[in-house]
């Protein structure tokens, strides 16, 4: 996060986090299992986190929007 806010580079990437982790693990896996270059052991270690760190992430988001919808159905009801 930005000094002031999320960064312009985390606003485009927004909702594509998970999709890179997957493509990394791909791409590292495709490359060491050809022999093109040995990836070492703590790469994929980290991977799982960083996915792990996502879908926290995704799932807070989707908990926010459901409050917020919740706080809107709530006052709906009270209005009538």
């Amino acid at each position: 996060m930005g000094v002031f806010g999320p960064s312009k580079a985390m606003l485009k990437i927004d909702g594509y986090k998970t999709y890179i982790v997957v493509a990394a693990a791909l791409i590292l896996g495709a490359v060491d299992g050809l022999g093109i270059f040995n990836v070492p052991n703590w790469a994929f270690e980290l991977l799982p986190f960083f996915g792990l760190g996502t879908l926290r992430h995704a799932i807070n988001k989707a908990k926010d929007a459901a409050q917020d919808a919740a706080k809107v159905a709530n006052q709906m009801n009270v209005a009538k």
